[in-house]
This record gives structure tokens, C-alpha cells and sequence, in this order.
């Protein structure tokens, strides 16, 4: 069970689903909270594996092994290995300086990002007070299970 916040410094014991299913609807809406912090770190270890197939995959194109790669970047081979599997997170610097060794640029950029969920749905409960926000999710959770569980029935 967790206790999650509510309006007037007020909190209401909520299972783990409810817990999550409001964690990832803050999250959808831009606002994160310590309950997301697992799904941040899922985040930031997906770039860092993402980061490491780059490096792996450019270095591999380029006929380099590890260990020429490491000495041109003034690295260990251990390090360069770890990033290619994930293991690390390498700062921009890092990662810039390994992709010039290899004769490419880094660029970064931003793309906003696309709401996972119907506005429509948004609209329809915000004039609701959090309890009754709460309570609206609860029954969709429930909802849904029961779709779920009668996909499955169906699927046998």
C-alpha cells in the first residue's frame, strides 16, 4: 500500500497499481514525482545502452578494436568496453570525444514530446477534486483488468 497525496495536505492509502497508474499519468503530464524516479533511472540506463550500440556499432564500422579505439581516446579498454554494454553512462564530453576517434560529430537536439493520453480524457476530469480524480482511476483500472482478463479467457 502507498499513501499518495491528496488536496489539502490530506493522503489516502492507495495500492501499488493505483500508485503507478498516477505516477505514469504525472509523468504523461509533464510533472514528475518520486514515485517516476524508477522509470527516470529505466530512462537513463536505456541511454546509456543506447549510447554504448553507437559507439560499439561505429567503432565495429570502422574496423577499430577496443583497445585502438581506448588509446586514441586516452582511455582503458575497460571503460570503453563497459560503455559499449551499458554498463556505464558516459558524459557528452566522453561520447563526443570517443565518436570524433571514429570520424563522426555528436550532435545533440530536443523533440517534444507527444501526450500518451486523449486529451478528452484529461478534459473530462479536471474539474473533478483529486478524491474523485482518484476514485475515477481506481474504477478505470478495474475496468480494464476486466477487459483484460476476458481478452485472455477469449484468447484460449
Amino acid at each position: 500500500m502507498t499513501n499518495v497525496p491528496m488536496s489539502g495536505g490530506r493522503r489516502r492509502t492507495a495500492g501499488p497499481e493505483a500508485a503507478k497508474l498516477l505516477s505514469d499519468t504525472l509523468m504523461r503530464m509533464g510533472r514528475p514525482s518520486d514515485a517516476t524516479l524508477p522509470q527516470v533511472e529505466r530512462s537513463a540506463m536505456s541511454a546509456s545502452a543506447d549510447a554504448g550500440a553507437l559507439v560499439r556499432g561505429l567503432r565495429q564500422r570502422a574496423g577499430v578494436t577496443q583497445r585502438q579505439l581506448a588509446i586514441r581516446a586516452g582511455t582503458t579498454t575497460t571503460a570503453v568496453s563497459r560503455l559499449e554494454r551499458g554498463h556505464i553512462s558516459p558524459t557528452v564530453q566522453t561520447l563526443s570525444r570517443l565518436l570524433l576517434c571514429l570520424g563522426h560529430r555528436l550532435e545533440l537536439g530536443a523533440v517534444p514530446m507527444t501526450p500518451a493520453i486523449d486529451p478528452s480524457q484529461l478534459a473530462a476530469v479536471a474539474p473533478l477534486d483529486p478524491d474523485a480524480r482518484l476514485d475515477h482511476a481506481l474504477a478505470s483500472q478495474a475496468s480494464l483488468r476486466g477487459l483484460i482478463g476476458a481478452a485472455r479467457r477469449g484468447a484460449r
